[in-house]
């Protein structure tokens, strides 16, 4: 019987042994933020570059630039005979 409750306490202290190693493998992975702070530069220059290629574009418009006007004029068309397929289809 003494022996019996040797080995299971032997398994036991694996079984805690492999818990601890997964717990710091756990805290190593998730105090490591690098991953997490490049994405947040990486999508904070995306929104600066959309922000100010918005503010062109908005500029643009408020000139009244014949392109902007082709452009929207375009856009709108492809807009109108895409829905007259969904609708029709």
């Amino acid at each position: 019987m003494e022996q019996r409750n040797d080995d299971r306490l032997h398994d036991l202290a694996g079984k805690l042994a492999s818990i601890r190693q997964v717990t710091n493998d756990i805290y190593t992975q998730a105090s490591d933020h690098s991953i997490i702070d490049s994405a947040t530069e990486t999508f904070g220059s995306m929104l600066g570059s959309v922000r100010s290629s918005g503010a062109r574009l908005v500029r643009a418009a408020r000139a009244g630039h014949p392109v902007i006007k082709t452009v929207g004029m375009a856009l709108a068309i492809i807009l109108l005979i895409y829905m007259l397929f969904n609708y029709f289809s």
